[in-house]
């Protein structure tokens, strides 16, 4: 079961995109979860940076400021390098989120031919999709939809036994038919 937004975990990190390296869909699924809220974490600090580079008029005069020394390049420079260090990260976090995707929808993206949409159906891939990738926590889902929490996780949880079931190469090729 995920943890709460913003709940810290001593798992080792993992990345895979082999889901043999994963125990169940969960696990997977978890892995997906942290991808996608430390892919939120990297692009918030990268907008931070970048807000507070603000925006300069291009001059091509030296305009000394008394008792001042400063580089003005250097809040762009910090984040050209915090972008460059953390590059690969997001690489690992977008594959994972997209092996997920293809798991929830099927491999054209909702086509009814795949994925847990085709075997479950809508609400069910939905569900997994705004908690695990979106990061909705499940009492917003809840609110959202009008059920309560206990009955957005069953449905969640339902499309992952579903996957662990069917196998997750099944699962993208949505082998089954959908509830509804």
């Amino acid at each position: 079961m995920a943890r709460p937004f913003g709940e810290r975990d001593l798992r080792p990190r993992v990345r895979s995109l082999d889901v043999r390296s994963y125990r169940d869909a969960r696990d997977l699924f978890a892995a997906v979860y942290d991808a996608a809220a430390e892919r939120q974490g990297i692009l918030r600090e990268l907008e931070q940076m970048e807000s507070k580079e603000g925006v300069r008029a291009q001059s091509y005069e030296p305009m000394p400021r008394a008792g001042s020394v400063s580089d003005k390049m250097a809040a762009t420079d910090a984040r050209i390098d915090y972008e460059g260090e953390k590059d690969p990260l997001l690489a690992e976090d977008d594959a994972l989120i997209a092996l997920a995707e293809s798991l929830i929808w099927g491999p054209r993206g909702g086509d009814m031919t795949g994925g847990v949409l085709h075997v479950m159906g809508y609400r069910t891939a939905k569900a997994i999709e705004r908690h695990y990738v979106h990061l909705v926590p499940w009492p917003a889902l809840a609110r959202e939809w009008g059920m309560s929490e206990k009955q957005c996780r069953r449905v969640a949880d339902r499309g992952l036994d579903a996957m662990d079931y069917l196998g997750m190469v099944g699962s993208v090729r949505g082998v089954g038919r959908a509830e509804g």
